[in-house]
């Protein structure tokens, strides 16, 4: 059994986004250099949830922590002080996670049956924690920068339609969709209202093709327009739209979020 320590990256190979004390900014350099850096989950093929008295201390799917790479990861939806624990669905003695001192805010030294944890909780949450040190990080994820506007992958695959099944999540850095895809697609990203300043393409000066690598992206109310984009998809990919310095970068990988609430398209 190996023990936990607070994240710094997470697992994917292209647009992995490693934590540091703003998070919706990305640390190159603690990106891995090498996949080696990647472990197994110390748990297998159990899940690790967030269990409390939010939810009256089951291991509900909602509150179910990804793993990535080295590290246990959820983004989360409460607010208010509770008591909570991180634990598998049976309480497992190698999974029962609580605190030494219960109250030492957001970070945290776990221990194996620890103390119930307290905390008091933004609204938005992301909460890491690491296979090496059994150090727990909690962080307020920063608002969605379109507000309530969803913004979805529209084109060739869905008739240019606004659908759910191809709705952006945002995920406290950035927002993100898994698609299972083949062949070469055109697409925008927008929101149900083609709402200029949340609807994105390439520039008309840009070359119109994406690859692996993130592009930038030019809103439609743009001084040159936004054109379509092209990729060739070969299967399942995650796309993750950021803000760097406010401009917006849309990138493409081999799947790695862990959406529960989404399945593949």
């Amino acid at each position: 059994m190996l023990p936990f320590k607070l994240a710094i990256c997470s697992g994917a190979l292209l647009l992995s986004a490693c934590a540091t004390n703003d998070p919706t900014k990305t640390d190159v350099a603690a990106l891995p250099t090498a996949r080696s850096e990647c472990v197994p989950s110390p748990l297998g093929k159990r899940a690790l949830y967030l269990r409390g008295t939010f939810n009256t201390w089951n291991a509900l799917e909602n509150y179910r922590f990804s793993y990535r790479c080295n590290a246990f990861e959820l983004v989360t939806v409460i607010a208010g002080e509770y008591a909570f624990k991180l634990g598998d669905e049976q309480w497992s003695a190698d999974a029962d996670f609580g605190g030494i001192d219960n109250r030492a805010g957001s970070r945290q030294q776990l221990a194996f049956q620890g103390e119930n944890l307290i905390h008091n909780f933004t609204g938005a949450d992301r909460i890491r924690v690491h296979v090496t040190t059994k150090v727990m990080t909690i962080d307020r994820c920063p608002t969605p920068p379109f507000g309530d506007a969803t913004i979805y992958l529209r084109g060739s695959m869905n008739n240019w339609a606004s659908l759910d099944d191809f709705a952006f999540k945002w995920n406290c850095d950035a927002y993100y969709l898994n698609v299972n895809l083949t062949g070469v697609q055109e697409f925008k990203l927008g929101d149900a209202r083609w709402a200029a300043e949340s609807s994105f393409g390439v520039a008309a000066k840009a070359t119109e093709t994406l690859s692996h690598a993130p592009m930038p992206l030019t809103r439609s109310d743009d001084r040159d327009g936004a054109k379509h984009i092209s990729f060739m998809f070969n299967g399942a990919h995650t796309l993750r739209l950021a803000l760097q310095d406010e401009k917006p970068i849309l990138g493409v990988s081999t799947t790695y979020f862990d959406d529960p609430s989404q399945t593949l398209v």
